[in-house]
């Protein structure tokens, strides 16, 4: 069975990544398996009570695993274990795929100077809550989404752009036309007259 890891923890948008797990969990030989820094429950944005699969203790040797994503939140830190984690599946090339506010633990893991990226967070956000800004903004785009060799980053609202190339990447899509399908099933078409 081929895992892919999301890392959750307390405010954690689970949204972002919930397409991810359905693609994934409906396709034969894959499977999502959360990943927190203990096994205690975590509280999403939305309010769902996750329990983690495992902790970072438990996992496999790292090239087990498909990669890691970070779903966007609040109240995000990053301890010892999981810069090392990152670091690892860094250096390994393997998948790392963040969202929204996400990318943050791939900055302060150190490793966005040598990849482009993008972020719901911008200098601005930092600068009017006068907080430091752990991003090295010369790589930064003003983009929905960034793939920089194995890392996949994406603004929040890009959801599913983000799903589309985590799954492109992964070779999830078993044929070119169901990717082809996706991009057109889950494009939205904004047209209020319509809704009446």
């Amino acid at each position: 069975m081929k895992e892919l890891l999301i890392f959750v923890y307390d405010t954690c948008c689970i949204s972002e990544v919930s397409v991810i797990a359905w693609m994934m969990n409906t396709e034969e030989n894959y499977q999502i398996r959360t990943v927190a820094i203990s096994k205690s429950p975590v509280t999403s944005l939305e309010g769902w009570v996750l329990i983690p699969d495992c902790t970072i203790d438990e996992l496999n040797p790292i090239d087990t695993y498909l990669g890691l994503i970070f779903p966007g939140g609040i109240e995000i830190t990053l301890p010892s274990a999981l810069k090392d984690l990152i670091l690892e599946f860094d250096r390994k090339n393997i998948l790392l795929g963040a969202i929204c506010a996400g990318p943050t633990f791939l900055a302060l893991a150190g490793i966005l100077p040598r990849y482009r990226y993008t972020t719901s967070l911008t200098p601005l956000y930092y600068e009017e809550d006068n907080i430091p800004d752990p991003f090295p903004r010369e790589n930064f785009l003003i983009k929905r989404y960034v793939k920089d060799r194995h890392v996949i980053t994406a603004k929040g609202e890009a959801l599913m752009e983000f799903t589309d190339l985590v799954l492109e990447y992964l070779h999830v899509y078993p044929k070119e036309y169901d990717q082809k399908s996706f991009r057109k099933d889950f494009t939205p078409i904004w047209n209020p007259q319509s809704q009446v």
